[in-house]
């Protein structure tokens, strides 16, 4: 991982933020697309709040200074759950950075967004179609798992 960033257990500080910006990267994915703005809003936030209650989430951070969020992933045991780098700092860093050494065999949850940061974890990768279109392989071993009800 980048030296100037720092992975650290979430805080009930940063809960809002991690809500938020999960609800917000995923209202473009195929599974709620079209879906009625204030149901999808509400709905999405009891399911990743009941997600946060027992999955681990860690926040990657500035290294000077904490309290400034640069990324965050969730994960219950083997099961990806989730992750946003923030725009700014992609370039910086990936979501591959923030998984390296944690053991995933599963992922729940799955958007274009989602896809493009998991590029570059055990052969992820877009491989182009004859069609134009790109098909997105999951990291080797990964299987998809939805949770859309819990």
């Amino acid at each position: 991982m980048n030296p100037q960033f720092t992975l650290r257990p979430m805080r009930d500080s940063d809960r809002a933020y991690v809500l938020h910006s999960w609800r917000t990267t995923f209202d473009g994915a195929p599974a709620v697309r079209g879906a009625d703005r204030d149901h999808y809003w509400e709905e999405m936030g009891r399911v990743i709040a009941r997600l946060l209650k027992t999955a681990t989430t860690l926040v990657a951070c500035d290294r000077d200074d904490d309290d400034t969020i640069v990324g965050w992933i969730a994960f219950t045991d083997h099961e990806f759950h989730y992750g946003v780098i923030k725009d700014i700092f992609r370039s910086d860093l990936k979501l591959a950075d923030l998984l390296k050494g944690i053991e995933i065999s599963k992922f729940t949850f799955r958007c274009r967004r989602l896809e493009h940061g998991l590029v570059g974890v055990d052969g992820c990768e877009f491989r182009k179609r004859d069609d134009g279109f790109a098909t997105w392989i999951p990291p080797k071993g990964w299987r998809y798992t939805p949770r859309f009800t819990l």
